[in-house]
């Protein structure tokens, strides 16, 4: 049966001008209640949508534009070997690329795709079926084609260190085109069909990258209630690529303190993604020092540890797919933040506990795909409160040296700027290495390997926040 909203839940979750109102949040007018679609985009007026004909799982199918002139008859997978060197030009996609679009397209997918997206691990950084999605849906359906351009436009911007807020009118008008063109799907039985709500991820990458996250919020609230009409996050199990962008948006905005976690119900058991996880026997100082301070924090250090237990095996890494590597960091995202937002006071009494907890997160977020590095602090309100929490005068009394230098080693990779690993971190590391007589990255490399650490991940960055430290230290990775 078609599932339906009642009127009084007809509020918009968007702002009308998301290029001029990105600064004053999301409109919640209650008289606009009842004239458009719950998660409409700009204003706009419309039935709400009839599922009782339509199936959730239908593959995309191409919506002509009105002002293309392309064959209706094309490939999914389109053969890119000679195309892709002339700007894309022979590929037919949902309507008229310019010479601009096709650069920016070109771009994006060829050199920008790579730095900006998940972290390098063997070759689990990212699927190829899902690059392949992302790609074919911009072929076979306009308003995506839209939004993947605005898209493509502003991460080659944040690549090339543009001004965010410099926006070319080219980006302004796919914007708005897309914006126009998914709200008029919302009234119809596209409603919530994999490219409509692909779409509306797009536009929450696109706040993001562009740090109006005013914006991403409302973007990401509409793509929740149309993930409920849809039928919840069940009917995505289908289309894992849509869910896990969806996940990770979510785990952004909780992360930045934006908002609660709000898909958290939909993550995997580990055991469901890795049948031995539970089974998995690890040691490391960090789960002996928060053994008896609080239990959450305790089982959540041993996952994490297993975690990089199996990311640092050649053997387990080939055999884990690029989906079950998305579970893994997702599912134990929810769990860390389930133990604590960011948003709100902590609730962990102990300093060590509550200090692991930070730890454990910032370290998660180094396995999270960052579309917006290179804009202003990416975790502010963490940074400030992990920085709290390891200058905590009862915390540097109680922790142990070695866990002490990992805690720190892990706010240099994941949260601070680099103006404070000179002025702040630097003489925090100096402190703890004073204790063992030692000030070499080798040695501290090694103290790392007994703690949560991918090899594959973090040993270049880590040498590199060594070095920034210590600019006369050897910093060879042994």
């Amino acid at each position: 049966m078609a599932q339906t909203l009642s009127p009084t839940e007809n509020r918009p979750f968007f702002d009308r001008n998301p290029l001029e109102q990105a600064d004053r949040g999301t409109n919640d007018d209650p008289d606009d209640a009842g004239r458009r679609p719950p998660y409409a985009l700009t204003e706009g007026s419309g039935r709400q949508p009839d599922r009782s004909n339509a199936d959730d799982d239908e593959a995309p199918r191409r919506k002509k534009a009105r002002y293309s002139s392309r064959p209706q008859r094309f490939s999914l997978y389109p053969k890119m070997t000679s195309q892709v060197g002339n700007g894309l030009s022979g590929l037919p996609s949902a309507c008229e690329m310019t010479p601009q679009a096709r650069t920016v397209v070109h771009d994006f997918m060829c050199r920008v795709t790579d730095s900006t997206g998940y972290p390098t691990l063997a070759k689990l950084a990212t699927s190829a079926s899902a690059k392949k999605l992302w790609f074919q849906y911009m072929l076979v359906d306009e308003a995506y084609f839209h939004c993947f351009v605005a898209l493509s436009e502003a991460c080659v911007d944040l690549a090339l260190g543009k001004k965010r807020e410099s926006c070319s009118s080219e980006y302004r008008h796919h914007l708005a085109t897309a914006l126009r063109l998914i709200n008029s799907n919302l009234s119809s039985h596209e409603a919530v069909s994999d490219t409509n709500i692909a779409g509306v991820i797009a536009l929450c990458d696109v706040g993001l990258i562009r740090a109006n996250l005013c914006q991403a919020r409302a973007y990401f609230e509409g793509l929740c209630r149309m993930i409920k009409v849809r039928g919840g996050t069940g009917q995505l199990q289908g289309n894992p690529a849509l869910l896990q962008k969806a996940q990770s948006i979510d785990i952004d905005l909780a992360l930045l303190g934006w908002c609660p976690a709000q898909l958290s119900k939909s993550a995997k058991e580990l055991d469901q993604i890795v049948p031995i996880f539970s089974v998995l026997e690890v040691t490391s100082p960090l789960v002996n020092a928060v053994r008896n301070t609080n239990q959450d924090v305790f089982k959540a250090a041993q996952d994490v540890m297993k975690m990089s237990r199996i990311f640092n095996s050649s053997v387990a890494s080939r055999k884990l797919s690029a989906d079950a590597f998305h579970d893994i960091v997702i599912s134990l995202c929810y769990r860390l933040l389930a133990i604590g937002a960011i948003s709100g006071a902590s609730k962990l009494s102990n300093p060590v506990a509550r200090a692991a907890h930070l730890g454990l997160i910032a370290f998660m977020t180094t396995f999270l795909p960052h579309l917006s590095h290179g804009r202003d602090q990416m975790y502010q309100v963490l940074s400030r409160k992990y920085k709290a929490a390891l200058s905590n005068a009862a915390f540097r009394k109680s922790v142990d040296p070695a866990t002490h230098l990992w805690l720190l080693m892990v706010a240099g990779l994941s949260v601070l700027e680099d103006g404070e690993l000179k002025e702040w971190l630097a003489p925090r590391i100096s402190e703890v290495l004073d204790l063992f007589g030692m000030d070499e990255w080798s040695f501290a490399r090694r103290l790392m390997g007994k703690y949560p650490w991918v090899n594959s991940v973090h040993n270049t960055p880590g040498a590199a926040v060594w070095q920034k430290c210590f600019p006369t230290s050897a910093t060879q990775n042994n």
